[in-house]
């Protein structure tokens, strides 16, 4: 005798309207000026896929009053922003630093936190406020604010880090930058942000794209 379903009335969402629901609430259904079966077969998916996920969308646009297109309805952007403020010495060994290697705070960050997480190491200092040369330097004015974008994949691995430090991903790029500015990371590769992974299995388990 066969085994009942565990649930006969359950609806059974299929892998087509999971994906076109995905594709829906993606900002790739609200590309502008390209052309959509292109699109499509650069996406990997048929373009009937890709067209009803653009159709369900505009209808969604429609109901919710945003007729222009509703990208308010997508998903957040595939990035994740993160801010420090620097203070006292670390400020001004920071502002001598940039000018010296003529890059902007943003390029700096990035692209520490990408070596770190192509090559993982524990920083010296992983806390909540500055420690530099040695001392705790606390918030004073004028302090310079820093800020960067990375990859979703790269905030996800970084996260995963910093849940096995028991520290925030703040905590860790403090660290890394006073790595920089103590002379202990000479050196990393000024990248920009097209070129951090998507993927944060690209940092956590590398060995699978060699």
């Amino acid at each position: 005798m066969k085994k009942p379903l565990a649930n006969p009335h359950a609806d059974q969402v299929t892998f087509r309207k999971w994906l076109i629901k995905q594709l829906k609430m993606s900002r790739f259904s609200a590309l502008a000026g390209e052309d959509p079966r292109g699109l499509a077969e650069r996406l990997g998916v048929t373009f009937d896929v890709l067209k009803s996920a653009i159709e369900l969308r505009r209808a969604d646009a429609l109901i919710a009053g945003k007729p222009r297109g509703g990208r308010a309805l997508l998903l957040p952007p595939d990035y994740q922003q993160f801010y420090l403020n620097v203070y006292g010495a670390a400020r001004r060994d920071l502002d001598l630093l940039l000018k010296t290697l003529r890059i902007a705070p943003a390029a700096l960050l990035r692209s520490v936190a990408h070596h770190f997480l192509m090559h993982p190491f524990r920083p010296r200092y992983l806390s909540e406020s500055w420690m530099y040369q040695g001392k705790a330097i606390k918030p004073e004015r004028p302090f310079r604010r820093i800020s960067t974008r990375i990859t979703r994949g790269a905030s996800i691995a970084l996260e995963r880090h910093a849940h096995r430090w028991n520290v925030t991903c703040s905590c860790i790029l403090r660290g890394l930058v006073t790595e920089v500015l103590e002379g202990r990371l000479r050196k990393f590769k000024i990248i920009g942000f097209s070129e951090m992974f998507g993927d944060p299995d690209r940092y956590v388990i590398p060995e699978l794209f060699w």
